[in-house]
């Protein structure tokens, strides 16, 4: 009876524990129907200023993870046949992740690169973009990703 108090107990442990360190990995932000958003509490950092090489604590570098419900995969590939864009791969499309640059002075928010993944983590498709950093809307997504981004960076300030 011990023996088997004792594996049940190291199975709850093993198991527990492996959710708890999946978890501390993506910070969920927000979700809907269609798709939930985190953050990768793991690769946040700050900017560096180009000239002088400091901390620029005003600019933010971090991974957006996009996981999709079936209607979310959905809306992708129509989104995509409307722009008449090539949708092989994307029928097993289960999430993506972004690499962003947010700057909480100017209110901006830079899109670097990301790529779109199937369950089994093999990659559909890889971005990287040159764009010209984007003014934050208000009450917009962008503008929610931004102060959770920046209130975990504050709050963890020694771990980055």
């Amino acid at each position: 009876m011990k023996k088997i108090a004792w594996i049940l107990t190291l199975f709850l442990f093993t198991t527990l524990s492996s959710v708890t360190f999946a978890a501390e990995r993506y910070q969920w932000m927000m979700s809907d129907d269609s798709k939930g958003f985190f953050f990768d509490t793991r690769t946040i950092e700050f900017g560096k200023n180009y000239y002088t090489g400091k901390t620029d604590f005003q600019t933010v570098r971090v991974w957006i993870k996009t996981e999709y419900t079936e209607k979310g995969v959905n809306e992708r590939l129509a989104s995509r046949e409307e722009k008449g864009l090539d949708n092989s791969g994307f029928y097993d499309l289960s999430y993506s992740l972004d690499r962003y640059e947010i700057n909480s002075n100017a209110n901006t928010i830079l899109y670097l690169s990301g790529a779109d993944y199937k369950e089994n983590g093999l990659v559909i498709r890889s971005y990287r973009t040159e764009y010209i950093p984007q003014s934050i809307v208000p009450d917009s997504v962008g503008e929610m990703w931004s102060k959770e981004v920046f209130i975990y960076a504050y709050l963890h300030l020694s771990d980055i």
